[in-house]
């Protein structure tokens, strides 16, 4: 089981704050957005941080045991940005990548960026037998 790289509240606070969404006070009617729960979200959360963790254990042996403070707010906001993008394409199914907001656009940039420099420079995969 992959480590908690963000928490739930990371997710409902970067939903909150770049695109003004309150998980569970969704009106689908007045927004033509879908209300989703808590448990929803959290599953996106656990998601990313699980794609997160197949991809350093490409390189690395997992769970890393983070000890820096700037790892871990790497990782943090990685999987921060990377949950909060699944959620809201799941509170917005309708919406394509031309109509997405751009802060939504920045997490999933953002996201994709920090997340190829997860692999040391030229290297394909660093962990013996991968």
């Amino acid at each position: 089981m992959p480590q908690a790289y963000c928490s739930l509240q990371d997710v409902l606070d970067l939903l909150r704050d770049g695109v003004a969404i309150n998980v569970g006070q969704i009106d689908p009617t007045e927004t033509n957005a879908i209300d989703v729960s808590f448990a929803q979200v959290d599953q996106k959360r656990r998601e990313a941080e699980a794609e997160i963790e197949g991809e350093l254990s490409r390189f690395y042996n997992t769970p890393l045991l983070l000890v820096e403070s700037r790892d871990i707010l790497l990782l943090r906001q990685l999987a921060t940005w990377k949950a909060a993008y699944g959620a809201y394409l799941m509170i917005h199914p309708q919406m394509t990548a031309d109509s997405l907001p751009m802060a939504v656009l920045q997490w999933a940039g953002s996201a994709d960026d920090r997340m190829k420099r997860l692999a040391p420079e030229g290297k394909e995969t660093l962990v013996k037998g991968r």
